[in-house]
Protein backbone atom coordinates (compact mmCIF):
# COMPACT_ATOMS: atom_id res chain seq x y z
CA UNK A 1 0.00 0.00 0.00
CA UNK A 2 1.30 3.41 -0.98
CA UNK A 3 -0.51 6.46 0.41
CA UNK A 4 -3.07 3.96 1.76
CA UNK A 5 -4.06 3.04 -1.81
CA UNK A 6 -4.17 -0.72 -2.44
CA UNK A 7 -2.07 -1.61 -5.43
CA UNK A 8 -2.11 -4.50 -7.85
CA UNK A 9 0.78 -5.52 -10.06
CA UNK A 10 -0.89 -7.20 -13.03
CA UNK A 11 2.38 -8.28 -14.65
CA UNK A 12 3.41 -10.24 -11.54
CA UNK A 13 0.01 -11.92 -11.27
CA UNK A 14 0.16 -12.74 -14.99
CA UNK A 15 3.59 -14.33 -14.59
CA UNK A 16 2.27 -16.59 -11.83
CA UNK A 17 -0.79 -17.51 -13.91
CA UNK A 18 1.37 -18.51 -16.89
CA UNK A 19 3.84 -20.45 -14.76
CA UNK A 20 1.08 -22.37 -13.00
CA UNK A 21 -0.63 -23.32 -16.27
CA UNK A 22 1.36 -22.99 -19.51
CA UNK A 23 -1.76 -23.88 -21.54
CA UNK A 24 -3.58 -20.95 -19.94
CA UNK A 25 -0.60 -18.77 -20.87
CA UNK A 26 -1.14 -19.52 -24.55
CA UNK A 27 -4.80 -18.55 -24.19
CA UNK A 28 -3.84 -15.28 -22.47
CA UNK A 29 -1.31 -14.40 -25.19
CA UNK A 30 -3.83 -15.22 -27.93
CA UNK A 31 -6.51 -13.05 -26.28
CA UNK A 32 -4.11 -10.11 -26.01
CA UNK A 33 -3.01 -10.46 -29.61
CA UNK A 34 -6.63 -10.62 -30.81
CA UNK A 35 -7.16 -7.38 -28.85
CA UNK A 36 -4.38 -5.81 -30.93
CA UNK A 37 -1.17 -6.27 -28.92
CA UNK A 38 1.83 -7.16 -31.06
CA UNK A 39 3.31 -10.60 -30.50
CA UNK A 40 6.74 -9.12 -29.82
CA UNK A 41 5.51 -7.17 -26.78
CA UNK A 42 6.74 -8.49 -23.44
CA UNK A 43 4.97 -11.75 -22.56
CA UNK A 44 4.23 -10.54 -19.00
CA UNK A 45 2.31 -7.60 -20.40
CA UNK A 46 0.46 -9.66 -23.00
CA UNK A 47 -0.54 -12.17 -20.31
CA UNK A 48 -1.76 -9.37 -18.02
CA UNK A 49 -3.92 -7.91 -20.79
CA UNK A 50 -5.19 -11.42 -21.51
CA UNK A 51 -6.18 -11.81 -17.85
CA UNK A 52 -8.12 -8.54 -18.03
CA UNK A 53 -9.84 -9.51 -21.28
CA UNK A 54 -10.88 -12.87 -19.85
CA UNK A 55 -12.29 -11.26 -16.68
CA UNK A 56 -9.60 -12.78 -14.46
CA UNK A 57 -8.04 -9.55 -13.16
CA UNK A 58 -9.09 -6.93 -10.66
CA UNK A 59 -10.85 -3.91 -12.16
CA UNK A 60 -9.04 -0.73 -11.09
CA UNK A 61 -10.63 2.62 -10.24
CA UNK A 62 -7.67 4.29 -11.95
CA UNK A 63 -4.26 3.32 -13.31
CA UNK A 64 -0.92 4.82 -12.32
CA UNK A 65 1.98 3.50 -14.33
CA UNK A 66 5.65 4.14 -14.91
CA UNK A 67 8.30 3.02 -17.38
CA UNK A 68 10.81 2.06 -14.70
CA UNK A 69 11.20 -1.49 -16.03
CA UNK A 70 11.01 -0.79 -19.76
CA UNK A 71 9.46 1.73 -22.12
CA UNK A 72 6.86 -0.80 -23.32
CA UNK A 73 5.37 -0.67 -19.83
CA UNK A 74 3.90 2.78 -20.51
CA UNK A 75 1.90 1.44 -23.44
CA UNK A 76 0.82 -1.55 -21.35
CA UNK A 77 -0.67 0.74 -18.69
CA UNK A 78 -2.35 2.84 -21.39
CA UNK A 79 -3.93 -0.32 -22.81
CA UNK A 80 -5.16 -1.36 -19.36
CA UNK A 81 -6.67 2.07 -18.66
CA UNK A 82 -8.31 2.06 -22.10
CA UNK A 83 -9.72 -1.45 -21.64
CA UNK A 84 -11.19 -0.62 -18.22
CA UNK A 85 -12.15 2.91 -19.32
CA UNK A 86 -10.60 4.45 -16.21
CA UNK A 87 -8.43 7.55 -15.78
CA UNK A 88 -4.68 7.04 -15.88
CA UNK A 89 -1.51 8.83 -14.96
CA UNK A 90 1.87 7.84 -16.33
CA UNK A 91 4.73 8.78 -14.03
CA UNK A 92 7.82 9.30 -16.14
CA UNK A 93 11.18 7.74 -15.33
CA UNK A 94 14.07 9.92 -14.24
CA UNK A 95 16.39 9.82 -17.25
CA UNK A 96 18.67 12.67 -16.15
CA UNK A 97 20.19 12.94 -12.67
CA UNK A 98 21.11 16.60 -13.03
CA UNK A 99 19.13 19.56 -11.66
CA UNK A 100 17.00 19.73 -14.83
CA UNK A 101 16.02 16.07 -14.44
CA UNK A 102 15.31 16.47 -10.74
CA UNK A 103 13.08 19.48 -11.38
CA UNK A 104 11.24 17.48 -14.04
CA UNK A 105 10.69 14.69 -11.47
CA UNK A 106 9.41 17.17 -8.88
CA UNK A 107 6.92 18.56 -11.38
CA UNK A 108 5.80 15.07 -12.44
CA UNK A 109 5.24 13.94 -8.84
CA UNK A 110 3.26 17.09 -8.04
CA UNK A 111 1.06 16.31 -11.05
CA UNK A 112 0.60 12.77 -9.72
CA UNK A 113 -0.51 14.17 -6.35
CA UNK A 114 -3.02 16.44 -8.12
CA UNK A 115 -4.29 13.43 -10.12
CA UNK A 116 -4.80 11.45 -6.89
CA UNK A 117 -6.58 14.38 -5.22
CA UNK A 118 -8.94 14.57 -8.21
CA UNK A 119 -9.70 10.86 -7.68
CA UNK A 120 -10.80 11.57 -4.09
CA UNK A 121 -7.72 10.33 -2.23
CA UNK A 122 -7.84 12.05 1.16
CA UNK A 123 -5.32 14.86 1.57
CA UNK A 124 -3.96 13.36 4.80
CA UNK A 125 -2.97 10.21 2.87
CA UNK A 126 -0.86 12.15 0.38
CA UNK A 127 2.78 13.01 1.02
CA UNK A 128 3.39 16.13 3.10
CA UNK A 129 6.79 16.74 1.58
CA UNK A 130 8.82 15.61 -1.37
CA UNK A 131 12.47 14.65 -1.55
CA UNK A 132 13.92 14.00 -4.99
CA UNK A 133 17.34 12.37 -4.96
CA UNK A 134 19.58 11.61 -7.94
CA UNK A 135 20.15 8.03 -6.73
CA UNK A 136 19.28 5.85 -3.77
CA UNK A 137 21.90 4.78 -1.24
CA UNK A 138 22.13 1.02 -1.66
CA UNK A 139 23.43 -1.91 0.34
CA UNK A 140 25.92 -4.26 -1.36
CA UNK A 141 23.00 -6.66 -1.96
CA UNK A 142 21.02 -3.96 -3.81
CA UNK A 143 18.48 -2.88 -1.17
CA UNK A 144 17.67 0.77 -0.52
CA UNK A 145 19.20 2.06 2.71
CA UNK A 146 16.13 3.89 4.00
CA UNK A 147 17.88 5.05 7.16
CA UNK A 148 20.41 6.93 5.01
CA UNK A 149 17.55 8.70 3.21
CA UNK A 150 16.01 9.71 6.56
CA UNK A 151 19.43 10.82 7.86
CA UNK A 152 20.04 12.75 4.63
CA UNK A 153 16.83 14.72 5.12
CA UNK A 154 17.59 15.30 8.81
CA UNK A 155 21.16 16.55 8.20
CA UNK A 156 20.33 18.65 5.12
CA UNK A 157 22.03 16.44 2.50
CA UNK A 158 18.64 16.07 0.85
CA UNK A 159 16.23 18.97 0.89
CA UNK A 160 12.59 18.26 1.67
CA UNK A 161 10.12 20.48 -0.15
CA UNK A 162 6.42 20.77 0.53
CA UNK A 163 4.48 18.51 -1.81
Amino acid sequence: RAMDIPYYLPESYATMAVQSSPDQGVSLFDAAERYGMASDICSRQRAAVGLALMGMALRPDFVVGTAVLCDQTLKFFEIMADFYRVPSFMLDSLYRADEHGLEYARHDIRNLIAFLEERGIAKYKLPEFLVVVPSFPMTPSGKIQKFMLRDGVANGTYVAESA
